[in-house]
């Protein structure tokens, strides 16, 4: 009976564990790439701007691909930049951060950072 009791408190322990991950990705993946040269003193960084996507997968069925996720986080970031005139992003980088219970539940959350630079000539 004590064996039984162990094996059913340890497998009980399994099932409330999480697993989680976490990945930076500093190579441009976006579907559009600008180059900006910054060599002269031209221009001011106005601040920091992010934007982040959300899927979940239970039993590894739904959301989307990473590359569309990806995409996705990168287009909320240019959305809450809200750039006017001759304002660009640079030095983006992309986070992943994946959680959940394996098999059962697994949610993906990507947030992509840049800087908001503006030029003045």
């Amino acid at each position: 009976m004590k064996k039984l009791l162990f094996v059913a408190a340890i497998a009980a322990m399994g099932l409330m564990t999480s697993c989680a991950t976490s990945a930076h990705l500093t190579s441009n993946r976006n579907v559009t790439q600008t180059n900006v040269e910054l060599a002269q003193k031209n221009y001011r960084v106005i601040g920091t701007v992010e934007g982040s996507a959300k899927i979940g997968r239970v039993f590894g069925i739904g959301g989307i691909s990473g590359k569309a996720i990806r995409a996705n986080a990168y287009a909320d970031m240019v959305k809450n930049a809200k750039l006017t005139g001759s304002q660009a992003i640079i030095n983006t980088t992309t986070e992943v951060k994946q959680r959940g219970v394996a098999p059962f539940y697994w949610k993906t959350v990507v947030t992509t950072y840049g800087q908001v630079v503006e030029f003045t000539e």
